[in-house]
């Protein structure tokens, strides 16, 4: 198997998107990685970021180019939490990141990307297609503090709770919020 086609197989498990620590922990030199960008067989996104084009893009593909540019620290969250699983219409032209409080990009990412900065909770974090993501009454709320339309938020958790995402316990939860005035807070 070639270098390229080790690269691609672990691409498709990550929607397409590659870093040079994946390939580095497969045990493949790094510079092949850098190589395959200079012929174009693959784009390379941002430092040690990384698509191959050869896998066919997905919705989910640019929330996990978001999650690996954190370099595996940040999480999608708020409304993009409940975007990424089809729930409610939310008109956001971000993807909402959250990060530990102690963990500071040196870069700058795209400006679709929004960093919130908060230490969550384990059983606030779940796997979502191989990405992470809030659960979805984190993202309720933390979406609601940041002045997402209540009308999406209300839709959003109706169709969690159909989904089986929301427990009877956590759509009265999720009711309660959504009844509640709550202040807004802003990205960092």
């Amino acid at each position: 198997m070639t270098r390229f086609m080790q690269i691609a197989e672990l691409a498709a498990g990550q929607h397409g998107v590659i870093t040079t620590t994946d390939v580095a922990a497969a045990g493949i030199d790094t510079a092949a990685l850098r190589a395959l960008a200079r012929t174009g067989a693959v784009i390379r996104l941002a430092s040690g970021l990384y698509r191959v084009p050869l896998i066919e893009t997905t919705q989910l593909t640019p929330f996990m180019e978001a999650a690996l540019w954190t370099r595996r620290n940040g999480v999608v969250s708020h409304a993009s939490g409940l975007t990424i699983r089809g729930y409610g219409d939310f008109a956001e032209s971000h993807i909402d990141l959250t990060l530990p409080r102690n963990v500071r990009l040196r870069k700058s990412g795209p400006t679709y990307y929004r960093l919130w900065h908060e230490d969550l909770a384990h059983d606030e974090i779940v796997i979502y297609e191989g990405i992470p993501v809030t659960t979805v009454l984190k993202s309720i709320k933390d979406a609601k503090l940041a002045g997402a339309d209540p009308q999406q938020l209300r839709l959003a958790a109706r169709q969690a709770f159909q989904a089986g995402e929301l427990n009877p316990a956590q759509d009265r939860a999720a009711r309660r919020l959504l009844q509640s005035g709550a202040k807004t807070r802003n990205a960092s």
